[in-house]
């Protein structure tokens, strides 16, 4: 096995272990096997769109070509995310701060 198949294959087991991915016999009934998102993948969703996002708006030029994440109902391109405070208003990372729990 080639370096680059073995950390393949570890990479998938520990998405597997991981909770995010499910191993499951192939959906075209061959001998084979495919990875579905779990319920605990399926909530990493919006965190991908989030650095697809940002990968798009980071890593191309303006008018460059590249795949586009659609709506599967109206084929639109997804809106960009935006974080909002409970009231609505659209936060940036000044707008927060991390709250810690006392351990004692």
């Amino acid at each position: 096995m080639t370096w680059t198949a073995c950390t393949a294959r570890s990479r998938r087991i520990t998405q597997v272990a991981g909770g995010v991915l499910e191993s499951v016999p192939a959906s075209d009934g061959s001998a084979y096997r495919e990875y579905v998102l779990t319920p605990k993948g399926k909530a990493l969703f919006p965190v991908i769109v989030a650095l697809r996002q940002w990968g798009e708006q980071n890593f191309f030029a303006p008018g460059e070509p590249h795949s586009q994440l659609v709506d599967r109902r109206q084929g639109h391109r997804l809106r960009a995310l935006e974080v909002l405070s409970a009231d609505g208003r659209r936060l940036d990372p000044g707008d927060t701060t991390v709250h810690k729990i006392s351990t004692q």
